[in-house]
């Protein structure tokens, strides 16, 4: 006949999780061979606030290098706060530290923080050496130190500090080399990319050792070439825009990638929007500030925000069969036209065609030779 569960017991909640100050207190638990440390904290879901003051066995741990610790007992005990009405899936908890693929159990641990559940596969009989020189109970340790790590792992992603925490924690205790393999993979800790050995070709290294790449920006045909060649192709050299689009912007006299990153209206367009979204307030009386040479007589007392949802010719210069041209391109107003990605794109790779080296450095070592031979 198996023996009754143990029921676990129930705390209020988790409080200041990435704080380095914890109020920890340890209740004395008449089954338990050692100190039970919970977490005090006010009631109710998501914690914030100052934890119940203690009059007995309080102490705060200020210093920074018991932050993981800490945390490593504030989780532990979030694995206690779990309902005794979920059991393992295997009947063998008997208290053991051996490990073994029998008593593997799986529990779903509803953590106090951020309303985040995970499940998590635990060892049963883990232990973890703890600054108060004891071993946890038996029945916190049966939910195993992996469970643990993976709680902090997982929540490392929301709070840094937690993920900092755990990496010291598992360089703190003895594990098995199976669990401690297990929990390295938890971890996702990875070995750095081993240098590329050089080739003595000066030209091939320094291609080689280049990594920056446009292949998402440009067409196929263009991806292996340079800033200057993709500038002077036409805007179908972009990715997305295709031969009508060549014929739709060379009819607002656009036909070269380069002509698109420095077309005035798409930057009075980009202007306006930019400037749009910080307008805010009113205007002061005597203000002269005006955009009166960029937009039609009609328009020129509009605000920024006014102006963003006005029709694309609405530009001064640009006539209404723009609207219709542009409308191609799902582009019907003055603020569509600012965010138009590929007005971006053609912007950033004018911009960096500038800073393009052309020569090899073998081009250029020949090069400096023969200016020394004309010197």
């Amino acid at each position: 006949m198996s023996a009754p569960s143990r029921p676990h017991p129930r705390i209020l909640g988790v409080a200041r999780v990435a704080s380095p100050h914890f109020r920890t207190r340890a209740p004395r638990h008449a089954d338990s061979d050692c100190d039970q440390p919970t977490i005090a904290a006010s009631e109710g879901p998501g914690v914030t606030g100052e934890a119940a003051k203690d009059a007995q066995g309080t102490r705060e741990m200020r210093d920074a290098g018991a932050v993981d610790c800490c945390l490593a007992q504030a989780f532990v005990a979030a694995v206690v706060k779990t309902s005794s009405t979920i059991t393992p899936k295997t009947a063998d908890t008997r208290s053991s530290h051996a490990i073994s693929r029998q008593r593997l159990a799986t529990r779903s641990i509803d953590v106090p923080t951020r309303g985040l559940t995970l499940e998590c596969t635990m060892h049963p009989g883990d232990e973890i050496a703890t600054p108060w020189r004891g071993k946890w109970p038996r029945h916190v340790g049966d939910h195993g130190l992996l469970g643990v790590l993976s709680i902090l792992h997982r929540l490392g992603t929301i709070f840094p500090v937690v993920s900092n925490a755990a990496a010291r924690l598992s360089r703190r205790v003895l594990l098995p080399e199976t669990l401690a393999s297990k929990a390295s993979r938890a971890m996702s800790v990875t070995a750095p990319a081993a240098k590329r050995a050089k080739t003595g070709d000066e030209d091939a290294d320094w291609l080689a050792d280049h990594k920056m790449n446009v292949s998402k920006a440009v067409d196929k045909a263009f991806e292996d070439k340079t800033f200057g060649t993709i500038i002077a192709a036409k805007p179908s050299a972009l990715e997305g825009l295709g031969e009508v689009a060549d014929e739709i912007l060379e009819a607002v006299h656009v036909k070269t990638v380069e002509d698109l990153a420095t077309w005035k209206f798409g930057k009075i367009a980009r202007a306006f929007v930019t400037l749009a979204e910080l307008e805010e307030g009113k205007r002061p009386p005597k203000s002269m500030l005006n955009a009166d040479k960029a937009l039609d007589a009609e328009h020129e007392s509009k605000s920024f925000k006014e102006i963003i949802d006005l029709p694309v010719s609405a530009l001064q210069g640009l006539p209404e069969r723009v609207n219709e041209i542009l409308k191609h391109h799902h582009i019907d107003t003055v603020g569509k036209l600012g965010k138009w990605r590929y007005l971006r794109e053609a912007e950033a790779l004018v911009t960096l065609a500038a800073f393009e080296e052309t020569q090899s450095p073998s081009e250029r070592r020949a090069a400096r030779e023969a200016k020394k031979l004309k010197d």
